[in-house]
């Protein structure tokens, strides 16, 4: 709830100017898993304006359900959710798809050691809440490789 809060205001204001430059063409499909539905909304619309396809989802479980059935290129994990944690969900996303681009935030400030743990175990990128708008789209360029080298979808 802090961080929709925090960002609520600053964001719509910095999506649109965000979603004026995406370039469609390089619009991605991105798995939200968070368990909280306000974060998890407010992402969807930050992404969206800039041109990305969401899929959502409210823990992990939900969301390896998710990345199995259909192909997706990235996906932002939190790491504390219900019924499967992140780090848990991280492990096994790098299991079955170990090229798959995979962001881990969260939003406690206990979590910066879980936030390292997470690279370690594979996320190509972290991010403390809250975060602004644009740091979520510049980590989710850098996390993805160039549309000729991407793999095949999940």
């Amino acid at each position: 709830m802090f961080f929709s809060l925090c960002l609520k205001d600053y964001a719509f204001e910095s999506v649109l100017v965000v979603g004026i430059k995406c370039n469609p063409l390089n619009m991605s499909r991105v798995l939200v898993m968070d368990d909280e539905a306000d974060t998890r909304i407010l992402i969807e619309e930050i992404l969206e304006s800039a041109g990305h396809e969401v899929i959502l989802a409210a823990n992990g479980l939900e969301g390896m359900r998710q990345c199995q059935s259909m192909p997706v290129d990235l996906a932002l994990v939190d790491l504390f959710m219900p019924k499967q944690e992140g780090l848990e969900t991280i492990k096994k996303l790098r299991q079955q798809f170990p090229d798959f681009p995979v962001i881990a935030m969260s939003g406690d400030s206990l979590a910066l050691p879980l936030l390292a743990v997470a690279q370690r175990l594979g996320a190509t990128a972290v991010l403390q809440k809250p975060f602004l708008p644009e740091e979520l789209l510049e980590a989710i360029k850098h996390a993805l490789p160039p549309e000729d080298r991407r793999p095949a979808k999940p």
